[in-house]
């Protein structure tokens, strides 16, 4: 049985996720669908705006298979850390055949190449990125024009284009992660369709940007682009934004000695921060307000959300080697795929939160516990908002089966 996996963030579903399944299976022929799906906490620096157990239900009722948590220290991470952490997870199921992500080029050839040059840092590639960096430029830039810097003349404006688009950028990451992994999963890229960043979609797919505008704002504009099946799930949701955690941010940057040791905090940063505090008003202003030619919005607000969410560099170092497998849910029409990464699988796959302690090392286990707080911090946030009177924990929510 061939088992393909999806590395996505469904923040929210909607139909262009549903044509990817579809497609996916098409191209491959796959039995079975992973999702490893980020949690609570998006890669844009944000809380997701549906949280994750309602996300998984949406996943399945749309042709998963099985949805796997991609743990908050990687899911609010830079592209890098996003892109490693996924692949590492996929890998280490020891039973998927292919990983499939959507992507703005589907030059696969080109895509290698820039994932070779990054994987591999030439000489030619540490120089140009060692002048540029200390000339000030953020480092995201900084590693663009290095990649640059090792290709053709004629190739370059092409490498450019690709580098300017995050789904790009993500694609270039997981392929560089399978190349470090030495993993033998074969990457399926399907083409993305539209604009990434649109809020005004006239086509037949809509962007996540403009869906997550749309049900903030007016839901009906919305439901073109919301597959028929899990229409009922976002007219139940109940959204969040960064804004609606605007009052943790303040107590953690005055109460806090440092901030250098939270994740994705630099010294430039940590100052600009520091000097712009008296000047809070809300999450997303305060945003705008650090931002800068040399600090881009969501590195700020994916510092910002570790801060919030007590995530620091050390964290993330921990997390590697005490890697484990959380399942949120399941096809019960489907469950070989479960014995499959049971029986495959290198690192502890809990489907259980009961069991854990006992699954998983010390380390591991601390780790596991510090995404739990991450997820009751969202989830009070939630009944705060909404006024929600609810005993659902991670612990006693149990999992999402269809």
């Amino acid at each position: 049985m061939s088992i393909a996996a999806i590395i996505a963030e469904y923040n929210p579903f909607h139909t262009g996720h549903m044509y990817q399944i579809k497609k996916l299976k098409e191209l491959t022929g796959c039995q079975s669908i992973v999702i490893i799906m980020s949690g609570n906490y998006v890669q844009r620096g944000t809380p997701a705006i549906y949280d994750k157990y309602l996300r998984t239900e949406m996943a399945l009722k749309c042709g998963a298979d099985a949805v796997i948590e991609l743990p908050v220290f990687y899911s609010n991470a830079s592209s890098e850390y996003f892109g490693h952490g996924a692949v590492d997870l996929v890998n280490s199921l020891g039973c998927i055949d292919y990983l499939c992500f959507g992507c703005e080029s589907d030059n696969i050839t080109l895509l290698n190449k820039i994932a070779e040059i990054s994987a591999k840092e030439p000489e030619q590639f540490r120089k140009h990125f060692k002048e540029r960096i200390s000339d000030g430029l953020p480092y995201a830039k900084c590693k663009e024009e290095a990649i640059l810097s090792c290709i053709d003349d004629n190739l370059k404006q092409e490498v450019s284009d690709i580098l300017s688009k995050p789904n790009c950028i993500l694609a270039i990451e997981y392929l560089k992660a399978l190349r470090l992994l030495k993993s033998t999963i074969k990457p399926v890229i399907i083409k993305r369709e539209g604009d990434y960043h649109s809020t005004n979609p006239g086509d037949i797919y809509a962007s996540s940007t403009a869906i997550r505008k749309n049900i903030l704002n007016n839901l009906s504009e919305a439901e073109p682009y919301i597959p028929s099946e899990i229409i009922d799930l976002y007219q139940s949701g109940y959204p969040l934004t960064a804004d609606d955690f605007s009052e943790y941010l303040i107590p953690q940057i005055i109460f806090n000695e440092s901030l250098d040791d939270f994740m994705g905090i630099s010294p430039f940063m940590r100052n600009r921060i520091l000097n712009m505090v008296s000047q809070f008003t809300n999450f997303s202003d305060f945003v705008d307000l650090l931002s800068g030619k040399h600090i881009t919005k969501s590195g700020i607000r994916r510092g910002l959300m570790h801060i919030i969410l007590n995530i620091k560099n050390d964290d993330i170092h921990n997390s590697v080697s005490n890697k484990y497998i959380r399942l949120l849910g399941f096809n019960s029409k489907n469950t070989c795929i479960l014995k499959d990464i049971k029986v495959n699988s290198s690192i502890p796959f809990i489907c259980k939160m009961a069991n854990s302690k006992k699954e998983l090392s010390e380390d591991a286990y601390k780790m596991l516990m510090h995404n739990v707080k991450c997820d009751e911090l969202y989830h009070i946030t939630l009944c705060r908002k909404y006024n929600l009177k609810t005993t659902k924990n991670e612990f006693n929510h149990g999992l999402v089966i269809l």
